[in-house]
């Protein structure tokens, strides 16, 4: 299993993996953790906005852009939708739970991230980190929601195959004092040695984002995409405006290419801001 973890390091860093087929896999995460949160709001008392949506993939699925494993529960969820009932077999405790996806919302008792009820369900990590107290820790006991994706893996790819866990939360993995979702990522990451892609779309306001890169940055093992990779152009009734991606038209494989970056220490704010990109504007047809 650690040579596979290697190949796939070496694959993803010379060339198999490209931008794009990453932002369509994370386009679709988010996409389809934004479509089912009118059914969680079925089953909750109250609505979020924030929520994490996982799944486990291949190396495989990724380089052929296969993801089926999103497609197929999405059009459960057109269907759930179009019902209008509340009878979801999927749903549990705050969650949705197709074969190998997951949708998680926050917790309130007890008080979890969806970053933390994924990959530390019983407070282990948050524990020696020193964020929950004895007691608390024995209150914690959520789904292995990981478990239960890594089975269903294995179970359509093969043991022998190995996975990349992909996340894309709606907000940049916190900083809070009492979370710390970053340092959660990165601690989880270095104890179990797993591959993990993350994206996000928004900042919660307390939340430090170039912290939180500073963070996740210097793990080999965890790479960051950006939201500005699969935001789709803006629109207008007179023009379509479009940016030049952030390598100048050179396409290359994102983790080359965020590595390369984060390793000269850029934050998130100059890899907004360092270089700004010509505007290009399209006429309407």
């Amino acid at each position: 299993m650690y040579t596979n973890k290697i190949k796939i390091r070496e694959e993803l860093l010379h060339g198999r993996v490209k931008v794009e087929s990453v932002a369509i896999l994370m386009r679709l995460l988010r996409d389809f953790g934004r479509n089912t949160l009118p059914l969680l709001s079925r089953k909750v008392p109250f609505i979020q906005k924030q929520f994490v949506a996982a799944t486990i993939v291949s190396l495989r699925e990724i380089v052929n852009e296969d993801f089926q494993v999103i497609v197929e529960p999405k059009n459960q969820v057109d269907q759930l939708l179009a019902r209008k009932n509340t009878d979801m077999h999927m749903y549990e405790n705050y969650s949705l739970y197709f074969n190998r996806i997951a949708v998680l919302l926050n917790l309130q008792e007890p008080n979890m991230h969806g970053e933390a009820r994924l990959l530390d369900p019983v407070g282990n990590i948050k524990k020696d980190m020193g964020l929950i107290s004895y007691n608390e820790y024995h209150y914690t006991n959520d789904i292995k929601f990981l478990e239960r994706m890594k089975y269903q893996f294995y179970q359509s790819c093969g043991r022998n195959t190995e996975y990349i866990i992909c996340i894309f939360s709606h907000h940049v993995p916190c900083t809070l004092k009492t979370h710390q979702c970053a340092r959660l990522i990165d601690e989880f990451s270095k104890r179990t040695n797993e591959f993990l892609i993350i994206s996000y779309e928004d900042v919660f306001y307390d939340t430090d984002e170039d912290e939180t890169w500073n963070i996740l940055s210097h793990n080999s093992n965890t790479f960051c995409l950006h939201p500005f990779y699969f935001c789709p152009p803006k629109k207008s009734d007179k023009n379509i405006e479009t940016y030049l991606l952030p390598w100048d038209e050179e396409e290359e494989p994102v983790c080359r290419r965020i590595s390369r970056r984060l390793m000269r220490g850029l934050s998130n704010k100059r890899y907004r801001t360092e270089k700004k990109k010509k505007k290009i504007v399209f006429s309407t047809f």
